[in-house]
């Protein structure tokens, strides 16, 4: 299917002290349309067309805030691993590494912790004449508490 549109930039409500959370919506000729937002690099929405007229057929919040504090990570991009971490620390060869603990119940390390990709302002590239938006970020080694730096 081909989107024919990339509504760029749009700024949407935000709390005091926070910056805008900025969305991008991809919409095809036929009516369905995509809504992701810079922070988390998240999926928001995805409204099909029905004979009753559009359905969001995504799980998520309304207000794009609501994604600032979201406990389930609905849509975000988690990262740098999906998953819990027993006890936030890992082995890799013969170094050990303590990782962000913030699964408080447990004690583990939470999709990447509470820095982790669901929580960043992620760089949006969005290409009107592709169709197409994408995102980027870099976590730098010892982000976290993870080795290595990385391109997502």
């Amino acid at each position: 299917m081909r989107f024919t549109a990339v509504i760029a930039g749009i700024e949407l409500n935000t709390q005091k002290n926070h910056r805008p959370v900025r969305a991008s919506r991809l919409e095809s000729p036929d009516g369905l349309s995509i809504t992701t937002l810079d922070l988390g690099a998240t999926l928001q929405s995805i409204v099909v067309p029905t004979e009753d007229g559009p359905v969001d057929v995504l799980l998520g919040y309304p207000d794009p805030d609501d994604y600032r504090n979201d406990p389930y990570f609905m849509g975000s991009t988690v990262g740098r691993y999906a998953g819990r971490i027993e006890n936030a620390r890992m082995k890799l060869g013969d170094r050990k590494y303590e990782l962000d603990r913030n699964d408080d119940a447990f004690g583990h390390c939470l999709h990447g912790g509470s820095g982790g990709f669901h929580s960043r302002r992620w760089e949006a590239d969005e290409d009107p004449n592709s169709s197409a938006v994408l995102y980027r970020t870099v976590s730098p080694d010892g982000d976290q508490g993870f080795p290595g730096r990385m391109t997502v």
